[in-house]
């Protein structure tokens, strides 16, 4: 299972907007500049999450975006699914015609089950609560 660039990028604004959540809305600048994602290529990722219904925009001035849902609420999972669509760590065999082509079928279902429980339970909140403990311990390679 390889996650593109854009379903990395899709991570890391979802957390940029974890981490202001209660704070407002955030402007889709302020998003680009902390994380390093160019703004053309962030407001596709961000309509993408708004068409989810994951995030939600406020116009004017004051504008930006802002999560719909708490951190506790989006898993990583969803956030993937959402750019990359489903987990298929592998092709399954299309023709099942031997013992070894069922076995190695079960053994595809198995790993994309097990990836796909791991990346559900792995919230938003969750990596706020890791970015900010990395941020107390005043280590700047990790800053986001």
């Amino acid at each position: 299972m390889k996650i593109s660039t854009k379903g990395k990028y899709g991570i890391k604004a979802m957390l940029d907007l974890a981490l202001q959540h209660g704070e407002g809305s955030t402007p889709l600048k302020d998003i680009s500049e902390r994380q390093g994602i160019s703004e053309p290529y962030l407001e596709q990722i961000i309509a993408s999450f708004k068409k989810a219904g994951l995030v939600s925009s406020i116009r004017g001035v004051q504008g930006g975006y802002q999560l719909v849902k708490a951190p506790s609420e989006v898993s990583i999972a969803e956030i993937i699914f959402v750019l990359e669509g489903p987990l298929l760590p592998f092709e399954g065999t299309e023709n099942i015609s031997t013992i070894e082509d069922t076995i190695l079928q079960e053994v595809w279902d198995r790993t994309r089950e097990t990836v796909n429980k791991v990346l559900s339970n792995i919230t938003l909140a969750e990596l706020v609560s890791d970015v900010r403990s990395v941020r107390e311990r005043n280590s700047p390679m990790y800053y986001i």
